[in-house]
C-alpha cells in the first residue's frame, strides 16, 4: 500500500484520468464522487443511480435517464464501490474522502446542487401523486428484513430494541398467548402446538438484530421512488449548508399544500424515530392534516425560507396541525431560535397557547427540550406567563426545567420576580423542589435553594415527603447537607406512613445523613422531633469545620469570616451515642408488626427495652447540670 505522497499523487492521477473521459462519463464520474463524499448518510447503490438520473426544473421523473450501476462505477474509475453488505455506495479509501475535501475547486456548489434534485424529485408528478398515508410501510421493512437475513447467511443474535409498529404487534401476539393457554390442535398427535410454535418462530425472526438493526423504510413504494426518503429528509440540512436562490424557489414549491405532500409525514416519522419522546400520539395511518406550509418551515428551521414561506400567501400562523401545534411550538421544540424571533416579531402571535395533548406553551416545551436561547427570547417577551398557562394538569416551565436538570434556564426563570417557585403542577400536584430532590439533581437543588421564597418543606401530597425526606430515604448527602443548611428546613415533619426524615434515614442504614439530622435538632424552630427519636446527643463539631459553619451546629455565617455564637445555651460536648436509637428505632418497628409474634419474643423484646434504657440512664449520669435535659426537649 502506498503511503504518503505516494498515495496523494495516485488520487491525482486518477482524477486526472476521470476528467479526461470522452462524452458524458466525465461528468457523471465527478457527480459521483460529489454525492458520495457530500451526502449526509451512506446511499444505496439505487438512490444514488436516481439522484444521478434527476434532470434540475422538471416535473416528471423520467426512468430513462436513470444510470446503470456498472456504469457509475466505470465512470468513477474504481474511486467509489459498493458495500457487499448493505449495497451501499462509498469511497474506496479513508484518505480519498481527505484528498477531495482539501481541493476546494474540484466541485461547485455541491450542497446546493443536491439540495436542487432533492427538491425536483419531490415537487415532482410521480411524488405528489403519492399518498401521504404510508399504508404500505409494514411491507416494504419486511420485505428489506428478509433481504438482509438473506444476505447474512447466519442467524444473529437477539437484540432488545423493536421498531414502534412491531413493538404492538409483538405485544398483542403475546398477549393472546398468554390468554389462550394451550392453542387446541385437530390433529395433536401428528403436531403440538402448530400455531403457537409458528407464532414463536415469526416472534424470534422479527428480534433479530438484522431485522431491527434495519433503518426504517418510510418510502411506501421504494421500488418506484428510491430517492424519496433521503430527499425528504435531507434537502433542508444540504440546504442550510448552502443556499441559493433556485433552492428558495423550488422549498417554496414544495411547502403549498406541504400536508398532502407525502414528504411532510417522512420528516414527521423520522423525528419520531429520532427521539421517541415526542409524538407519542403519532397515528401512522392518517395524513398530517394542518401540517402546513408555516408549520414545515418552522420544524426545519431554515430563516430564509421560513421568511419566504409567510410571504407566500396569508397564513393563519395560530393554526394548529393535526397533533394541535402551531408553527410557534415547533419551532420552540425544534429549538430554532432565528425562526421564533421571526414569528414574535410579528405581534399577531398567540405567545401562551397549550397544544392538546400535553398542555404545554411553547415556552414550557422550549424549556424541557432545554433551548436556553429560545427561552430566553420568550422570557424578553412582555406578554409572556412564565408560569404556563395554567391549565388544572399542565406542567410549569420551572418544573420542566427541573426535571430535564437543565441549570442555566432555571436560573433565567428565577432571576424573574413573577415566577412561583413553589407552584405545584400536573395532575398529581408535583412540587419542582421535590421533583429535583427525587432525581438526585444537586445543581438544581443548589439554585432553587438560594432564591429565598423557595419553601423547603412543602410536602408531596402522594407520599407525605418532603424534600428533607425523599434526600434522607434515598441516601443523599450533599441534598442534605444543603436543606439542613437553610433555617426554615424542619426535621420534625412525619410522612404518610408516620416517619420523620431521621426515622427514615436510620431504617435504611444511611448513618451520617442520621447524624447530620441529628445535630440540627433542637437548633431549628419547631425542629423538635415529638417521638424522642431526634432528641439524643452527639458529638461535637469536628475541629476541622470551616469557620462558616451552618445554624444547624449553633451559629451563623459572618461577613468578616468569624463565627458569631447562637443564642441558645450551648450543649455539653457528648460522645456518639447513635447505636440506642437505632436500636429503639428496630425495637419500635418489631412492635408495630402484626401479633403474630411467639411469645418468646415479647420476652425479649422487653428484656432488650430494659437494657437499652438503662443504657441510655448511664449515659446521662454523668452530665448533671441543671439543661441537661434541655438538649432533649
Amino acid at each position: 500500500m502506498m503511503q504518503g505522497n505516494g498515495l496523494s499523487d495516485a488520487y491525482r492521477a486518477t482524477l486526472t484520468r476521470l476528467k479526461a473521459q470522452k462524452g458524458n462519463k466525465s461528468k457523471l464520474g465527478l457527480k459521483v464522487l460529489m454525492w458520495v463524499l457530500h451526502s449526509e448518510r451512506p446511499l444505496s447503490a439505487k438512490e444514488l443511480c436516481h439522484a444521478l438520473g434527476v434532470e434540475l426544473g422538471s416535473t416528471d421523473l423520467d426512468h430513462e435517464n436513470v444510470p446503470a450501476l456498472r456504469t457509475l462505477l466505470a465512470s468513477s474509475l474504481g474511486l467509489v464501490t459498493v458495500e457487499e453488505s448493505s449495497s451501499t455506495v462509498r469511497l474506496v479509501h479513508f484518505t480519498l474522502q481527505e484528498h477531495l475535501l482539501s481541493d476546494s475547486t474540484l466541485f461547485h456548489r455541491s450542497h446546493s446542487t443536491i439540495a436542487e434534485v432533492c427538491l425536483t424529485y419531490l415537487n415532482s408528478k410521480p411524488v405528489r401523486d403519492l399518498s401521504p398515508t404510508l399504508s404500505h410501510r409494514s411491507q416494504s421493512i419486511i420485505s428489506e428484513a428478509h433481504l438482509a437475513l438473506s444476505n447474512s447467511g447466519s442467524v444473529p443474535d437477539l437484540s432488545p430494541t423493536l421498531s414502534y409498529r412491531f413493538q404492538s404487534i409483538i405485544s398483542e401476539a403475546r398477549l393472546t398467548l398468554s390468554n389462550s393457554g394451550s392453542i387446541r390442535d385437530p390433529l395433536p398427535t401428528l403436531f403440538y402446538k402448530s400455531d403457537s410454535t409458528i407464532s414463536r418462530v415469526c416472534l424470534s425472526y422479527l428480534n433479530f438484530s438484522s431485522v431491527q438493526e434495519l433503518r426504517p423504510t418510510l418510502s411506501p413504494v421504494s421500488a418506484t421512488t428510491p430517492l424519496l426518503e433521503y430527499a425528504s429528509l435531507y434537502w433542508a440540512e444540504h440546504a442550510r449548508k448552502e443556499m441559493t436562490e433556485n433552492v428558495k424557489i423550488l422549498a417554496l414549491r414544495l411547502f403549498d399544500k406541504f400536508d398532502e405532500n407525502i414528504s411532510a409525514r417522512l420528516i414527521l416519522l423520522y423525528y419520531y424515530y429520532a427521539t421517541e419522546d415526542l409524538l407519542i400520539h403519532f397515528d401512522f395511518g392518517k395524513v398530517p392534516i394542518g401540517f402546513t406550509g408555516p408549520h414545515g418551515a418552522a420544524f426545519l428551521g431554515i430563516v430564509e425560507i421560513f421568511a419566504a414561506v409567510l410571504k407566500m400567501k396569508e397564513w393563519d400562523l395560530n393554526a394548529r396541525d393535526f397533533l394541535s401545534f402551531t408553527p410557534l411550538m415547533w419551532a420552540a421544540i425544534r429549538g430554532h431560535e432565528g425562526v421564533v424571533k421571526a414569528l414574535l416579531e410579528r405581534g399577531d402571535i398567540n405567545l401562551n397557547v397549550e397544544d392538546r395533548v400535553f398542555h404545554l406553551t411553547p415556552l414550557s416545551w422550549a424549556t424541557l427540550k432545554g433551548h436556553e436561547g429560545v427561552v430566553k427570547v420568550f422570557l424578553e417577551q412582555e406578554g409572556i406567563n412564565p408560569n404556563g398557562a395554567g391549565a388544572q394538569d399542565s406542567h410549569t416551565p420551572l418544573f420542566l426545567a427541573t426535571i430535564s436538570g437543565h441549570v442555566g434556564i432555571i436560573k433565567m426563570l428565577l432571576e424573574r420576580e413573577d415566577i412561583n417557585p413553589n407552584q405545584a403542577s400536573g395532575r398529581d400536584a408535583e412540587l419542582p423542589l421535590s421533583e429535583a430532590v427525587k432525581r438526585g439533581h444537586e445543581g438544581v437543588v443548589k439554585v432553587l435553594l438560594e432564591r429565598e421564597d423557595v419553601n423547603p418543606n412543602l410536602v408531596d401530597p402522594q407520599t407525605g415527603f418532603t424534600p428533607l425526606q425523599y434526600a434522607a430515604g434515598n441516601g443523599q448527602d450533599g441534598i442534605v447537607k444543603m436543606l439542613l443548611e437553610r433555617s426554615d428546613t424542619r426535621t420534625d415533619i412525619r410522612d404518610n406512613k408516620n416517619q420523620t426524615p431521621l426515622s427514615l434515614a436510620l431504617s435504611l442504614g444511611h448513618d451520617e445523613i442520621a447524624r447530620m439530622i441529628s445535630e440540627c435538632v433542637g437548633t431549628k424552630p419547631n425542629a423538635g422531633d415529638p417521638s424522642g427519636q431526634a432528641s439524643l446527643p452527639l458529638s461535637p463539631a469536628d475541629p476541622d469545620t470551616p469557620e462558616v459553619v451552618s445554624d444547624c451546629q449553633g451559629s451563623i455565617p459572618n461577613p468578616a469570616g468569624t463565627t458569631i455564637p447562637s443564642t441558645e445555651p450551648p450543649s455539653p460536648p457528648r460522645p456518639p451515642l447513635l447505636w440506642p436509637l437505632k436500636f429503639w428505632h428496630s425495637l419500635r418497628n418489631i412492635a408495630n408488626a402484626p401479633p403474630t409474634l411467639p411469645m418468646a419474643i415479647n420476652r425479649h423484646l422487653i428484656i432488650a427495652s430494659f437494657v437499652c434504657i438503662l443504657a441510655f440512664l448511664l449515659y446521662i449520669l454523668p452530665f448533671p447540670s441543671p439543661d441537661v435535659f434541655s438538649f432533649y426537649r
